[in-house]
């Protein structure tokens, strides 16, 4: 599992629950052209413990550490700026496959640098990604076995 793939799947996730766009960290969309309120979805690690196998399966228990950034018009009512971001934020990765775990929120503030309110979280999210393993039946010839390779009398 990829950075994008994990990404993708939580802006797919928080998209499903809430009316506001969700955009990753690294998208290029102009800040400007973005509507007045926004989420930005980032991650700053993933890590992955050795994999296992189940009988069908390929799995790699895995944790990431994201944020997630709430951008709102600067008049808005800090109040209700916690509200939303608990129940669409919370609930939108909540509905996801991964187990939350140490949420630490901020507390709404004012960017001068791009003049909204905003208000920031980080979440370890944990997981397993599964692979479906595929067996692949196949005949093994020794290549030292000279007997095999000879096709005529010598």
């Amino acid at each position: 599992m990829s950075f994008d793939d994990l990404l993708t799947a939580l802006q797919q996730a928080l998209q499903d629950r809430t009316d506001w766009n969700v955009y990753l960290s690294y998208d290029p969309t102009p800040f400007e052209m973005r509507e007045t309120q926004f989420l930005v979805l980032g991650m700053d690690t993933l890590e992955a413990e050795e994999p296992f196998l189940t009988s069908t399966t390929l799995c790699y228990a895995f944790s990431a550490k994201l944020h997630v950034t709430m951008l709102a018009p600067p008049d808005t009512d800090e109040s209700a700026l916690c509200a939303s971001f608990c129940a669409d934020v919370m609930s939108g990765l909540l509905s996801s496959w991964l187990a939350m775990h140490d949420v630490t929120y901020g507390v709404p503030s004012y960017s001068r640098q791009f003049q909204k309110l905003q208000m920031h979280a980080d979440f370890v999210l944990r997981g397993v990604y599964q692979i479906r393993r595929e067996e692949v039946a196949y005949e093994w010839t020794d290549p030292c076995d000279t007997a095999a390779h000879v096709s005529g009398d010598v």
